[in-house]
């Protein structure tokens, strides 16, 4: 098995690139995910491809009773338990998700921040509902496809190139169907668009 491209990005060219002038993705992820939180106010919350755990400080700790957050780079992982790992509430997984068995825990949200570019959308959406129940909230954040503008955009940062080789921007009228398909509707969709010229969707899902 080919090893994942993301094992060889540091954390801080993955801070450096998404946060530089020509990405700006940093804070659109964070926005995002604090407004969620305030929207939602769950109590248990999952956070696949967590890297860093950009946003976690806008958690309400004292009043969330479980945050899962995993991701693939046991090196990102390592800077969320430096940072938050003295919340109990926290649990920390180093797994791909798409082999990871989520044991049917259902979580009031899940946000998904630019993860179904990295995966097999059928089998994380099938994974996701399993994890749902009638009230939760699935947050997704998807990069919309461009003739204009590159999958992983040029930054002094050089190792996020890498990912170009298993980055798939995924078509956003074969998402909305493939949602249909596997039991979620759009509760809610607003369209992104940030000064580098990339476009975002951002879905709230829920389970029919």
């Amino acid at each position: 098995m080919n090893k994942n491209p993301w094992l060889d990005i540091s954390y801080e060219d993955y801070i450096g690139h998404m946060d530089s002038p020509e990405v700006d993705q940093y804070k659109m992820i964070n926005k995002v995910f604090k407004e969620s939180l305030e929207d939602f106010s769950p109590k248990s919350v999952f956070v696949p491809g967590c890297t860093i755990g950009n946003g976690f400080e806008h958690i309400d700790w004292s009043s969330v009773k479980s945050v899962t957050a995993l991701d693939i780079n046991a090196n990102y992982l390592d800077v969320v338990r430096q940072k938050y790992g003295h919340h109990p509430q926290l649990k920390i997984i180093n797994a791909d998700l798409q082999y990871w068995d989520s044991d049917s825990i259902k979580f009031d949200m899940i946000y998904a921040a630019l993860v179904f570019e990295y995966v097999n959308v059928s089998t994380v959406l099938k994974m996701f509902y399993k994890s749902m129940h009638s009230r939760s909230r699935l947050i997704t954040i998807l990069q919309n496809e461009s003739a204009l503008q590159s999958k992983v955009s040029q930054t002094k940062y050089t190792s996020l190139e890498k990912l170009n080789s298993i980055m798939h921007l995924v078509n956003i009228s074969d998402f909305e169907k493939i949602l249909h398909q596997y039991g979620f509707e759009i509760n809610d969709k607003k369209i992104i668009t940030l000064n580098s010229g990339k476009i975002f969707s951002v879905y709230e899902l829920v389970t029919n």
